[in-house]
């Protein structure tokens, strides 16, 4: 069973235990959301939600970046397995072994810690 939605959404919320962690996330299923993402831009736009969920993706970049990210690595349950804050630009960010997915956002009062199991539910939470 995969962790991602079964159905073809375009954005996702973010949930653990205690309540909603990310709002929105968009996912970048298509070939220039996952080529370009965030790069350039000045802030997330509000069509993007926070940002991105990534599909079988073990690493990132942060070329032409004008803000810094929150990145987290998933396994293929939805495990944290690391937690990068306030990564800057012009960085690459490797997953562990094992990781599945990626998750870019730029709000960093929206934490995640290694060892969160999280759960995706359809748009945005009620």
């Amino acid at each position: 069973m995969s962790w991602l939605p079964a159905k073809p959404v375009r954005s996702v919320s973010v949930w653990r235990d205690e309540g909603c962690v990310i709002p929105k996330l968009t996912i970048a299923r298509k070939f220039i959301q996952r080529g370009v993402g965030l790069m350039g831009r000045v802030a997330v736009p509000i069509s993007l939600g926070k940002g991105f969920l990534f599909p079988n993706c073990g690493n990132l970049h942060t070329c032409f970046m004008r803000f810094p990210l929150q990145i987290a690595f998933v396994d293929e349950a939805g495990v944290v397995l690391v937690m990068h804050s306030d990564v800057g630009p012009w960085r690459i960010v490797k997953g562990p072994r094992g990781t599945k997915h990626a998750l870019e956002w730029a709000d960093n009062r929206q934490r995640v810690m290694p060892g969160d199991v999280l759960r995706l539910e359809d748009g945005r939470p009620a």
